[in-house]
């Protein structure tokens, strides 16, 4: 049997090498695709938590008055977090993977929702908070 050359050696040992740095770019990749998999969960969980307090709250406001305005609140709410949510919050797996400009828009929006839906639980309270005051 011939003895491989120098040549074959060296090129089945680049070829092995490229192989690993393709295994390791890979990984990074993978890597960083869990980091932003964890921080967009981290910020749709902040949604959620909001989203349930503020249902608690609207659920509340309408146990202690007849007009219904914490179901209204809550609608108009609702509709329009709809119509701000970009197309990439419900298949996130493109934007994620590549970390294109959509996983920014998907962060946008979750931080601005999360706000929003404080800000309308805020409101909410206000006038509980008001005739609070008056007495």
């Amino acid at each position: 049997m011939p003895e491989p050359s120098l040549l074959d050696e060296l090129r089945e040992t680049f070829t092995i090498l490229n192989r690993l740095a393709a295994r390791y770019q890979a990984t990074q990749e993978y890597a960083a695709t869990q980091e932003r998999l964890a921080f967009l969960h981290t910020l749709a969980q902040r949604l959620q938590d909001e989203l349930e307090q503020f249902k608690q709250a609207t659920s509340m406001g309408d146990l202690h008055s007849s007009n219904g305005v914490g179901s209204t609140l809550w609608r108009e709410t609702c509709t329009t977090l709809n119509k701000h949510e970009p197309a990439a919050l419900r298949s996130p797996a493109r934007a994620l993977v590549a970390a294109d400009p959509d996983l920014l828009k998907v962060v946008e929006y979750l931080s601005w929702a999360t706000a929003y839906v404080r800000e309308r639980r805020t409101q909410l309270h206000a006038p509980y908070r008001k005739s609070e005051a008056d007495r």
